[in-house]
């Protein structure tokens, strides 16, 4: 049935309705002309279990999505924590803690690794689109391991100032990998090494795949905890990060996990259960 509604087209699907207030308990798509963009918003939305509006500006459209969203309001960690970290980079570059040790220089230099090092971030942004779509809940966990840990990360290397010497001085092979190596290099400092947050935006990742309804099958979990393994070796082969830095990272990582996930989580899981057992009773 069509009903008309402040210049708005309302399709109520499963029933006959004969106004708006029967329309409750169905699936609700709203149309309305270009010309009437606030005609959504006149729209009783407690009368509805689902509210879709479609039309109105781009900019509405997404005003729109956000609020039925939040959770992708938390993504505003990464820019924060990026500006702290640079602003950190910018004040220590000499007089740090140097975190490399006898074992770093029984591992190899392999240039090649910098392609794996720098998918890094292309995982992080794509598990993220990926949580923020599909799993809300993991999306906000996800987040919240980053921010405890990148945050944890951040804070120790301003009270430690820290650095790794190991980049190699000049590089005996000049070709694409090589000069991937040096563009890094540029991009980032030898600094603020300990704990390795390559190291924990892997381990944050991981736990989401591993948490996340959407990827339980085996392949996923097989295939991401053999990528970030390689993510992890590769921050010792391409000499951005020394052995103690992957391992602090990896500690950090697991402190980050009990927090979130079982403390945290195990309480929101119990609250979330209690919820739909009510529902159900009602």
């Amino acid at each position: 049935l069509f009903l008309s509604h402040h210049d708005a087209i309302i399709y109520c699907i499963d029933g006959l309705s004969t106004g708006i207030a029967d329309c409750k308990k169905t699936v609700t798509y709203i149309t309305f002309p270009y010309l009437f963009p606030a005609a959504c918003a006149t729209i009783p939305k407690s009368e509805f279990t689902h509210l879709i509006c479609y039309g109105g500006t781009c900019m509405q459209r997404i005003k729109t999505w956000i609020r039925e969203n939040p959770h992708v309001w938390w993504a505003l960690v990464l820019p924060v924590y990026l500006t702290l970290f640079f602003i950190i980079e910018h004040f220590i570059k000499d007089n740090y803690w140097a975190t490399q040790t006898s074992i770093d220089y029984h591992i190899p230099f392999i240039p090649q690794f910098i392609v794996i090092y720098d998918s890094w971030s292309f995982l992080l942004f794509a598990l993220g689109i990926y949580l923020i779509v599909k799993d809300p809940e993991g999306f906000r966990r996800y987040m919240w391991t980053i921010l405890l840990t990148f945050f944890t990360a951040t804070a120790f290397c301003a009270l430690v100032p820290n650095g790794q010497d190991l980049r190699p001085a000049v590089m005996e092979q000049h070709n694409f990998f090589t000069w991937m190596v040096q563009y890094t290099y540029s991009l980032d400092t030898n600094t603020n090494v300990f704990p390795s947050v390559h190291v924990l935006g892997v381990m944050a990742a991981l736990f989401a795949i591993w948490h996340t309804p959407g990827m339980k099958k085996w392949t996923w979990r097989v295939f991401s905890a053999l990528y970030g393994a390689l993510i992890i070796a590769s921050t010792l082969f391409v000499k951005q990060h020394a052995f103690i830095d992957v391992m602090a990272g990896l500690f950090l990582a697991a402190i980050g996990y009990v927090v979130v996930y079982v403390i945290i989580g195990r309480r929101r899981d119990r609250l979330v259960a209690a919820r739909t057992l009510s529902e159900k009773k009602e």
